[in-house]
């Protein structure tokens, strides 16, 4: 249970592709469940309601399906506020005061407790259905329209000659707060928030369904809506509509009864896939910095095309553009067939620090489109260690303090392979503090990243014993001295550079000479082979950029103001030393 869940928060909807033009089944079959759940974000004991009708639906797979309808007393409306008008109507309609209580098929008067539903299920699900019922949605994603089609087909006759097809609109992993989470561990994330499943989000047809007839045997009912997904549902603090966790049901009810209509004859949920008629359309559902160690400014920004059209797409040309300044360009070229999905990657310089990087889609197989997506990416400051020879050992100390169950570290090189980890260590009784060394071979031409943390967030320090981490090279020359106050994380990254060249460099010198520090009017940088020199703020942003055309190189700060700056000397091979500077007036 606990695997589906997770997967479910985690993933995106599957892209199913539905060439049959008739959905429904014609053979006669047993009636599937609809559980309409009434719960609240404010009831302590809605997640055990929950907890059942998860058992139930993993239980029958395909035969019962959930829709949890947020409304009354515990329903707030706080973020994410999930109260509709048609949750409303279901409340008022059938007096629920008890929650979790769910209907179920809407076999009875009242919504029963959850410990009554197993027992309603199992009976709902012994009986022959009347009616099948299946179809498909289509959603064009850069329109937001969903065409939605379902056919009903009669096994046997309706005891009415008129019965309601209602179709919901379904959303899952929306993370939010839950009242009473413990007693459903299986969706609480990051051990206070809630993974919300089945969140009854709109209703496509009318509340109470729309009329279909005639409801003889061998009839077969076709009915067709556009739908335009709204962005977000709710207010105040309402929920985006995600696309990639949406689904819809349809259900066929057999009559009114009051304002209502009951029983539901059966249920299933539609097929949802993203596609259109347009010959091409490429939709750009994501972009996201790619996961890597990197010791230099350039970033791997991965973009997530989703090919809508009809067509294959041989060709995208791509603009990325960070903080609405620096654009570029890059065209894509290879195959992305209909339906399918395909993550394309590309590098970018981005500064040093966080910045936005807004990615665009400017044509596809030569045609012009405009849509776009942005993300977050962090370049991080890197260290140049400087050796004489191809390969070194060097020695990594990890003191820990007396809460060694607390820690955990790992070195990773730029191949995002684990050179070294280790922790959690032993609880320390009779000292404070522990030494662990470990001994590693670096080699030049890598970018390696070591990470420590501590799960409690104090760090490894203090009132615990004054921990420490250190690197050291071969000859005992200190090249990290990290201290142990870091809260819950502390990293450094280095440049290991293999240069024969550099004479009595393993030791980490620069072979720049960089003057004064800190600096008041103006920094000196002598050097040979300089192609750029670049000073960034403590922003990230670019504040001087000056091409040398001499080995003696003045950079003016007078205007800039006090404070931490990063200079970045950049070589005629396009290699990237990086050192800090303190600008005080």
């Amino acid at each position: 249970m606990k695997k589906l869940l997770l997967s479910i928060c985690a993933s995106l909807l599957c892209i199913i592709n539905i060439n049959a033009q008739e959905f429904v089944s014609t053979e006669i079959a047993g009636r599937n469940v609809l559980i309409e759940e009434f719960t609240g974000k404010a009831c302590i004991n809605c997640p055990l309601g929950h907890v059942e009708s998860n058992l139930l639906v993993d239980e029958n797979p395909g035969r019962v399906h959930v829709v949890n309808v947020h409304a009354g007393y515990y329903s707030t409306t706080a973020y994410p506020n999930f109260n509709t008008n048609v949750g409303d109507s279901l409340l008022l309609a059938y007096n629920v005061a008890l929650f979790p209580s769910a209907l179920i098929n809407r076999s009875a008067p009242n919504a029963a407790p959850y410990n009554n539903w197993e027992t309603s299920v199992d009976l709902q699900l012994q009986q022959t259905a009347e009616c099948n019922v299946a179809g498909q949605v289509a959603i064009n994603p850069v329109t937001r329209v969903a065409t939605v089609t379902v056919e009903v087909y009669y096994t046997s006759d309706s005891n009415e000659d008129e019965n309601y097809l209602t179709i919901y609109m379904l959303q899952d992993s929306i993370v939010g707060i839950q009242t009473g989470h413990g007693y459903n561990p299986e969706q609480v994330i990051n051990g206070n928030q809630y993974c919300h499943l089945h969140v009854l989000r709109d209703v496509i047809t009318p509340t109470w369904g729309d009329a279909i007839a005639p409801t003889t045997a061998g009839t077969l009912i076709t009915k067709t809506y556009e739908y335009e997904i709204p962005t977000i549902i709710g207010d105040p603090n309402g929920v985006e509509v995600d696309l990639d966790n949406i689904h819809f049901f349809a259900f066929v009810t057999e009559k009114h009864q009051g304002n209502a209509t009951s029983p539901v004859l059966n249920v299933d949920v539609l097929n949802t896939f993203t596609g259109t008629d347009e010959e091409v359309l490429p939709y750009l559902k994501s972009v996201f910095p790619k996961s890597q160690v990197a010791c230099s400014n350039q970033r791997t920004i991965s973009a997530e095309v989703n090919n809508c059209g009809i067509q294959d797409i041989t060709s995208v040309k791509f603009e990325y553009t960070v903080d609405n300044n620096e654009t570029t360009e890059y065209l894509w070229e290879g195959n992305i067939a209909s339906g399918e999905i395909l993550i394309i990657d590309n590098d970018v310089n981005i500064p040093m620090g966080v910045h936005e990087v807004k990615v665009r889609i400017l044509e596809a197989n030569g045609i012009a489109f405009d849509m776009e997506n942005t993300t977050s990416v962090e370049t991080q400051e890197f260290d140049n260690v400087y050796m004489d020879v191809a390969s070194q050992e060097f020695m990594l100390e990890v003191m820990q303090d007396k809460n060694g169950k607390q820690i955990t570290w790992d070195l990773v090189s730029s191949d995002g392979i684990t050179l070294l980890s280790d922790g959690p260590y032993s609880t320390l009784i009779g000292g404070t503090t522990q030494l662990h060394e470990y001994q590693i071979v670096l080699n030049g031409g890598d970018c390696i990243k070591f990470t420590i943390r501590d799960s409690e967030g104090n760090g490894i320090c203090c009132d615990n014993g004054e921990g420490y981490y250190r690197l050291l090279d071969s000859n005992g020359n200190v090249i990290v001295d990290g201290a142990g106050d870091f809260g819950s994380e502390a990293f450094f990254l280095l440049n290991i550079v293999y240069d024969d060249a550099i004479e009595e460099t393993a030791n980490g010198i620069t072979p720049y000479n960089i003057y004064p520090n800190p600096a008041n009017d103006k920094i000196m940088i002598e050097g040979e082979n300089i192609s750029e020199i670049r000073l960034f703020n403590a922003l990230g942003q670019l504040v001087r950029s000056i091409k040398p055309t001499t080995n003696s190189t003045s950079v003016n700060i007078e205007d800039l103001q006090n404070g931490m700056y990063v200079l970045n000397i950049i070589d005629e091979k396009s290699f990237v030393t990086t050192s800090k500077i303190s600008v005080l007036h």
